[in-house]
């Protein structure tokens, strides 16, 4: 009511513009990253959908905004950018999923597949460290010795866990897996986490010496 006995209705109608074609920009941005990631959950029923139509859609927006009034985009974007580092900073872990894990997993399997062991170059050389773990708590020094060794290269922790998954209700190993990546995470030490379960440890050894590695 202020607003309006002060006769400034176009100077909210600009504003509420900008903020709902920032809010369509947003919408177009996570279709555009839902598109990328190849998210088998996302199934757009718009005949003329495409990762082209997001982007036309986010360009257009931004022009727009800029075009009814720079200050008020500029505005909105800044905070926009607030609202999101306040969400992210302050909120609880959600079970919605990240989109950023998706894109990362698409692309990093791309690279992958382009890895050809046929191409590879004695200059281009990066070390790949095994380094079997029994006990983590009497490891430690040495997996951080191992992460300053490997220098660029691959860095893996494999234990063996021993049993006969026949005879178990269920897979110990998955149940351990979380806690090894918190080692990982506390220890600040950039390495990969394998384990399996086998009769013995000599077995178990040979099967990680088998499947840890890149593709």
């Amino acid at each position: 009511q202020l607003v309006l006995l002060a006769g400034k209705l176009n100077t909210i109608a600009g504003i509420v513009t900008v903020f709902y074609l920032i809010a369509y920009a947003a919408i177009d941005l996570a279709c555009l990253a839902l598109e990328w990631a190849s998210a088998p959950n996302f199934r757009p029923t718009f005949r003329l959908f495409s990762w082209h139509t997001c982007l036309l859609g986010i360009l257009s927006c931004l022009v727009m905004m800029f075009l009814i009034n720079p200050a008020y985009a500029s505005g909105s974007i800044v905070l926009l950018l607030l609202l999101l580092g306040s969400i992210h900073f302050r909120s609880t872990s959600s079970s919605w999923g990240y989109i950023s894990q998706a894109l990362i997993f698409h692309q990093v399997r791309k690279y992958l597949l382009l890895l050809d062991v046929r191409k590879d170059h004695v200059k281009f050389w990066r070390p790949q460290i095994l380094l079997m773990v029994s006990n983590p708590r009497t490891s430690c020094q040495l997996i951080k010795f191992i992460n300053d060794l490997k220098k660029g290269g691959l860095f893996i922790l494999g234990h063996v866990e021993t049993g006969d998954l026949d005879n178990l209700p269920s897979d110990p190993v998955q149940t351990h897996y979380s806690f090894w990546l918190s080692l990982v995470d506390k220890l600040n030490v950039k390495a990969f986490v394998d384990l399996t379960l086998c009769p013995s440890i000599r077995q178990g050894t040979q099967h990680l010496l088998r499947i840890t590695g890149l593709g």
